[in-house]
Formats: C-alpha cells, sequence, structure tokens
C-alpha cells in the first residue's frame, strides 16, 4: 500500500506543470498587490486626508507608533481580504 506522501509525489509528478503554473500565476498576483506597509499608509491618507504630501511620512510614522494592537488585526484581516478576494474567514 503506498503512503501518502508516495501519493501525493505521483501526482506532483504527474501534474507538475499544472502545479508550476499555479505556482507562478499565484507569486504574479501577489508580487502586483500592494505590502502590508502599502496598504497601511492608504488607510492612514484614508483617515487623515488633510494631511500634506509633505507631512505624511513623519504623521504616518506618528500614527504607526500610536496604533493599538486591535486595530493592526484588524488592518491585516482587511489586507488578507484584498490580497486574497474574500476567500480569508
Amino acid at each position: 500500500m503506498k503512503t501518502l506522501n508516495q501519493v501525493w509525489n505521483e501526482l506532483l509528478e504527474q501534474n507538475d506543470e499544472f502545479v508550476k503554473r499555479f505556482k507562478t500565476e499565484l507569486e504574479a498576483k501577489i508580487k502586483k498587490e500592494v505590502d502590508f506597509e502599502s496598504y497601511l499608509m492608504e488607510k492612514f491618507t484614508e483617515e487623515e486626508p488633510t494631511v500634506l504630501d509633505d507631512d505624511i511620512p513623519d504623521r504616518f510614522n506618528d500614527w504607526l507608533e500610536q496604533i493599538e494592537i486591535q486595530d493592526i488585526i484588524d488592518y491585516g484581516q482587511g489586507y488578507a481580504e484584498k490580497i486574497y478576494k474574500g476567500r480569508v474567514k
């Protein structure tokens, strides 16, 4: 009787091209998406629309230092949903 690993490896060999294509497409999709810091910057500018462009870096850093842990968790969830288009629950 074959082990689960043996069956898995056989499936991967048979579907090697599919797996490579899927992995490549997934990596390309992730690279196209914004990183978490950019996502947080986007949220900051939504919450603080009156901040001038010249002041954004300093004010953003101040905002990050004062952010609550639960807010970071919520932003992380929002970021994951943006990346995975609602597949994260």
